[in-house]
């Protein structure tokens, strides 16, 4: 299951000035608190304070890794035949990391060539994705790391943050068990967390304040600590 984040936060210049960022992610999960877990671990190191909101998300595909483009929401129509001779169009829609639209398009095709289905490109569009995170796909999350270092380069990360907590010395992802000395707070911080707003669509909003959190969940939803 897919689910959408989008993040927000303020960095100080060198001047005193503060400048907002707005960023948005796509997370491999089951559950929303799931997916506020993912935030907090691959963003600490790089964003300390951040408000930030969480959706559900519909896509049938996404690909490829080490691209090092920007991600397109490729739409198509996909044909099929029933046994009575009826055709049925669906509308599916894939995310493409690619160069450019042409890329993306040219990506899509090559992905469904092989398809015994009929498929019809109907549009592309860029997103303001800026990385997909897949905990249990290393390539994925080697890509997600080199897209945050690109970030942190361009000043995108808090004054007080330093990229070390998801990353090993070397640039390596991180994995369960890793020494966690290159982290800025001890593993079991809890942060000071303000309580949960959801909307009528269903989407959470929290602001996060810290490093670490304590969950609880009810009914597969994130609950205040």
């Amino acid at each position: 299951m897919w689910f959408h984040s989008k993040i927000k936060y303020g960095v100080q210049d060198a001047l005193g000035k503060w400048k907002t960022y707005s960023e948005q992610f796509l997370h491999d999960a089951i559950t929303y608190a799931e997916v506020e877990q993912q935030l907090a671990e691959f963003l600490q190191g790089r964003v300390s304070d951040y408000e930030y909101t969480i959706t559900k998300i519909s896509f049938d595909a996404v690909y490829d890794t080490f691209i090092q483009g920007s991600f397109y929401k490729v739409t198509f129509e996909e044909k099929t035949t029933n046994d009575a001779g009826a055709d049925k169009i669906t509308v599916k829609a894939h995310l493409v990391a690619a160069a450019d639209v042409t890329d993306a398009e040219r990506r899509a095709t090559d992905y469904m060539k092989n398809w015994i289905t009929d498929t019809t490109i109907i549009g592309s569009d860029r997103t303001k994705i800026l990385g997909v995170w897949h905990p249990k796909s290393e390539d994925w999350k080697n890509d997600f790391k080199e897209r945050m270092l690109r970030l942190a380069e361009v000043g995108q990360e808090s004054n007080d943050s330093n990229q070390t907590t998801l990353f090993n010395r070397d640039g390596t992802v991180k994995k369960p068990g890793d020494s966690n000395q290159d982290t800025d707070a001890p593993a079991n911080e809890e942060s000071d967390f303000s309580k949960w707003t959801k909307s009528a669509e269903g989407t959470l909003t929290k602001k996060a304040k810290g490093k670490k959190i304590t969950f609880l969940k009810k009914n597969g939803e994130p609950v205040e600590a």
